[in-house]
């Protein structure tokens, strides 16, 4: 694992705990640090998913889309799933 691969991963946790916060202030109750630990590691995840897969398409975006896809956690990955049914479809 690269240094770069390691920064992609952490701009996806960060991205998770920005979502984890949003919620909690959102609603006004803090949650359980479990919730918020079990959702900081699966947006690191799918932030570091989303960012392998905008590098292939323009190498620019791959923070944004680590950010974005740690932020949206596991829609990132439906979203993935959905656009390679689709690429598979339109062939």
């Amino acid at each position: 694992m690269h240094a770069s691969d390691v920064m992609i991963a952490l701009w996806g946790l960060l991205g998770g705990l920005f979502r984890s916060l949003s919620i909690a202030v959102s609603t006004g109750t803090p949650p359980a640090i479990v919730h918020v630990v079990a959702n900081v590691l699966i947006s690191g995840f799918c932030g570091y998913l989303a960012a392998k897969v905008a590098g292939t398409l323009d190498p620019d975006w791959i923070t944004v889309a680590a950010g974005a896809g740690g932020y949206l956690g596991t829609q990132t990955i439906d979203l993935l799933i959905s656009a390679a049914q689709r690429g598979r479809d339109a062939s």
